[in-house]
């Protein structure tokens, strides 16, 4: 055999080889792919979009599908049959999983209404007092009634906080929320209350007026309850004017002690100025009347000097004597 006859055969069996190895990798990764797929379950999907809350669902708006179980909530429902008749609470889409949170028993809004509870209509005197249509349903809201104070001692009405935390289940004839995120023109709002509580409303609208109070959506306190009187709303009116005319008085007496201040600083510089003036005026004029004084003095002086008569001596030969001299009066022309 030759050498050439050797090395295709030694090449020929390398090559089988390494196919067979091949093969088993792939084979054995194969498997090992198919061990790891994902348990899948049946789950009930929509088949279309359901967008109005209280849509009862029927065989043609569903589909079952299977999912991998690991993505799916454990909430979801796998036969078909459960859901069939039952109506929507809330909007929802295709594709979409179908859980019983979402879901509610008969059509309309019946279906919103929670199990145990009941649905409450009211409406109020003015479009102010749903919240100006930004209460939406699937809110949560307080109800506030104003009405006559029966006792007519402090000031003749009364505001207390008669129902809390409610869920609004329509605004208007809107069950959903609009897409403008406002409803226009509402003036009566579906609420769902208690057994009882619904008796309370009744009663509330016929003697008082009710309104509504927005909470924010991780608010779910219980509010103070304290009634609001008329005569609070007076004694703080009366208050806020009090302190009105305290800060005004207070304002206008520091700006009339800061003009007083002022004036009374001008008025001393003014002062100060002319006593200086008068006080160098009045050296002057004592200055001018002791010179004036002097002047007279030496004039006066000078006449006398004139007027008095004037010994003489005289000498006659051996004999002296004094003769006195008078100054000679001036003609009078």
């Amino acid at each position: 055999m030759s050498f050439r006859s050797v090395l295709m055969f030694f090449l020929a069996i390398a090559c089988a080889g390494a196919a067979s190895f091949g093969v088993y990798q792939y084979t054995k990764n194969g498997a090992a792919l198919i061990a790891r797929q994902p348990e899948k379950m049946d789950v009930v999907v929509l088949r279309v979009d359901v967008p109005r809350v209280g849509t009862q669902l029927t065989e043609d708006m569903l589909e079952l599908v299977q999912r991998p179980k690991e993505s799916v909530s454990e909430h979801a429902i796998s036969d078909l049959d459960a859901v069939v008749g039952q109506s929507a609470v809330i909007p929802m889409f295709r594709g979409e999983p179908v859980v019983p949170a979402k879901l509610g028993q008969g059509s309309g809004l019946a279906a919103l209404v929670p199990e145990g509870m009941v649905a409450f209509t009211f409406q109020a005197p003015s479009e102010s007092s749903l919240m100006a249509g930004f209460a939406m349903p699937n809110d949560r809201v307080d109800i506030l009634l104003t009405r006559i104070d029966a006792s007519q001692q402090r000031g003749g009405k009364v505001t207390q906080r008669l129902v809390q935390n409610v869920r609004l289940l329509a605004a208007g004839v809107e069950t959903t929320r609009p897409a403008g995120n406002r409803v226009e023109k509402v003036r009566n709002v579906t609420v769902a209350v208690l057994p009882g509580t619904d008796q309370k409303l009744a009663m509330a609208q016929e003697i008082g007026s009710l309104a509504l109070v927005l909470r924010s959506s991780a608010d779910d306190q219980n509010h103070p309850n304290e009634p609001i009187y008329l005569a609070d709303l007076e004694g703080a009116e009366e208050e806020a004017l009090v302190d009105k005319w305290d800060s005004a008085l207070s304002h206008f007496a520091s700006s009339a002690w800061a003009a007083a201040a002022a004036i009374e600083d001008i008025s001393k510089k003014a002062l100060d100025a002319e006593i200086k003036r008068l006080n160098e005026e009045l050296a002057m004029k004592t200055q001018e009347l002791e010179e004036a004084r002097e002047g007279n003095r030496l004039l006066a002086s000078q006449n006398q000097q004139r007027q008095n008569p004037t010994a003489v001596l005289t000498i006659r030969g051996n004999s002296q004597s004094y003769v006195t001299v008078k100054p000679r009066p001036k003609k009078v022309n």
